[in-house]
C-alpha cells in the first residue's frame, strides 16, 4: 500500500530529520510489528538511517523485538566505527545466533522444506532480490539460481556473501555536498553524472556537481551474517527453496 512505499522510499533516502521520524513511527503503539521492521530495513539501506538505528539503540531506545534486526543492518554500516562495533553490539542480544557459523559440508547433506524456504525468503530475502520479476529488484536475479549454484554454492553465498561479489554489484557510499549519503551500486555513468541502483530498487540519477566523495565498500553490500536472524533449520530450508529455481521450474 501507499504506506509502505513511503517507507521503503524515505527509508532508503533518509536524510537525519526524515531517519528521526522513521524512528518515531517504530515507537507508534497502534502500528503493526510487520510494519515496524519493514521501517527497520528501509533506515538500514541508507547511510543516515544506518546512523540512526546505531544511535537509537545505543540510547536503549530500541524495542526488543527490532534489536536483532537493526543490529545486523549494522554489520554493513557506511560508518567503518559503527560496522567495528557492531559484532559486539549483536553479541549482547540474547536472540542473536551466535553460535559457530554451520558446516556447509554437513549441512549440505541435509534436506529442508522447499515450502518453508520459500518463506523465509519472501522475509528475508526478496526486499532485495527477485524471482521471476517479483521482489525487489537490488541484488542478482535469483529466478534461475538453481541451475548456477551448486547446494554448497548456495550455502558459500548465503553465509561469505563479500567472498564472491557478482560482477557490476560492487558496492559504493556516496556523500553529496548537501551532506547526504546514499549505498548502491552504479548502473551507469555518463560525462554528467550517474545511476545508482539503491536498496529500495530505485534508480537515482545523480549529477557529478553534487557529488563530494565517493568511496568503494570492500564488503558486499547483501548483509553479512544475515542468517544469524534464522535459525539453522531455516537456512536449510531457504537453500532447498532456492535449489528448485531452475530455467524449467521457476517459481514465488
Amino acid at each position: 500500500d501507499q504506506y509502505n512505499q513511503a517507507i521503503a522510499l524515505f527509508g532508503n533516502n533518509a536524510n537525519s530529520e526524515m531517519a528521526s521520524f522513521l524512528l518515531g513511527e517504530i515507537e507508534r503503539q497502534d502500528l503493526d510489528f510487520s510494519t515496524k521492521r519493514r521501517i527497520v530495513d528501509a533506515l538500514g539501506n541508507s547511510g543516515s538511517g544506518q546512523e540512526a538505528l546505531y544511535h537509537h539503540i545505543k540510547k536503549g531506545k530500541m524495542p526488543e523485538d527490532l534489536l536483532l534486526a537493526s543490529a545486523v543492518k549494522l554489520l554493513n554500516c557506511w560508518n567503518s566505527a559503527i560496522r567495528s562495533e557492531a559484532p559486539a553490539i549483536l553479541a549482547s542480544i540474547p536472540e542473536a545466533n551466535l553460535g559457530k557459523e554451520p558446516d556447509i559440508f554437513t549441512i549440505s547433506r541435509k534436506t529442508g522444506n522447499e515450502t518453508l524456504g520459500k518463506e523465509v525468503f519472501v522475509a528475508n530475502c526478496s526486499n532485495c532480490h527477485q524471482i521471476d520479476n517479483q521482489g525487489i529488484r537490488f541484488g542478482p536475479d535469483l529466478s534461475e539460481i538453481g541451475d548456477k549454484l551448486s547446494k554448497r554454492g548456495l550455502y558459500q553465498a548465503i553465509l561469505y556473501p563479500s567472498a564472491g561479489i557478482s560482477f557490476g554489484f560492487e558496492g559504493v557510499n556516496i556523500t553529496l555536498n548537501s551532506g547526504d549519503v546514499y549505498q548502491g551500486y552504479i548502473e551507469s555513468r555518463t560525462d554528467d553524472g550517474l545511476q545508482l541502483r539503491i536498496q529500495s530498487g530505485q534508480s537515482v540519477a545523480i549529477n557529478n556537481t553534487d557529488i563530494k566523495d565517493i568511496l568503494e565498500i570492500e564488503q558486499s553490500l547483501m548483509t553479512e551474517g544475515l542468517f544469524r536472524t534464522f535459525s539453522e533449520q531455516d537456512l536449510i530450508d531457504l537453500v532447498s527453496y532456492l535449489e528448485t529455481l531452475t530455467k524449467d521450474q521457476v517459481t514465488l
